[in-house]
């Protein structure tokens, strides 16, 4: 079953909030992040908004196959109420040969960057995979100019093991770069 402990977790400024495993109750919140976080210019999001289909009863129901998943956990933040970031892990492949690994997501509200709410998540994530005997490293792809997520990968022991050149277009005749990292789970 894919399930973290909820744990308290603090701001750079002080206040609280809560990181915790995800729940269908979440879906519509988690939408809305989404949406919000792809409407932003430079959001390092590779889905645009057009492409963005999923409806609150496919997250819902996302939420919920999850549960029954070795595989696949989908993990929040809350402040006050408030959805402050998402993070998922997920296969890459179910092929018995690459199961070993998965890419990891991480969504954060505007408001709530750099103050603590992606490191949270990404602890909490990587603390769960670690977990997990099945699962060897952990990926994520990051576009090469967003440093403070590089900078954060970087802080949790994620290494650089590839850059893909031109990977994403962000409009006519602008590309960018895109860096594979990975982590190397510690067993525990």
């Amino acid at each position: 079953m894919a399930y973290i402990e909820p744990s308290t977790a603090w701001l750079r400024d002080g206040r609280a909030f809560t990181v915790r495993t995800a729940y269908p109750v979440d879906a519509k919140d988690m939408l809305t992040l989404t949406k919000d976080v792809i409407r932003e210019k430079d959001s390092g999001l590779l889905i645009s908004e057009d492409e963005f289909q999923l409806t609150e009863q496919d997250q819902a129901e996302r939420i919920q196959n999850s549960f029954q998943s070795q595989w696949h956990v989908l993990i929040i933040a809350r402040h006050n109420g408030n959805l402050a970031g998402v993070a998922s892990f997920e296969p890459e492949q179910l092929l018995k040969k690459l199961r070993h690994h998965g890419l990891i997501g991480l969504i954060v509200q505007e408001t709530y960057r750099s103050l603590g709410v992606g490191r949270a998540l990404m602890t909490a994530l990587l603390k769960w995979a670690e977990k997990q005997s099945h699962l060897k490293k952990a990926g994520l792809e990051v576009i090469a100019t967003n440093e403070p997520a590089m900078n954060l990968y970087l802080s949790l022991g994620f290494q650089p093991v590839g850059l893909f050149k031109n990977h994403v277009q962000l409009a006519r005749d602008q590309y960018a770069d895109v860096y594979r990292m990975e982590y190397l789970l510690k067993r525990q």
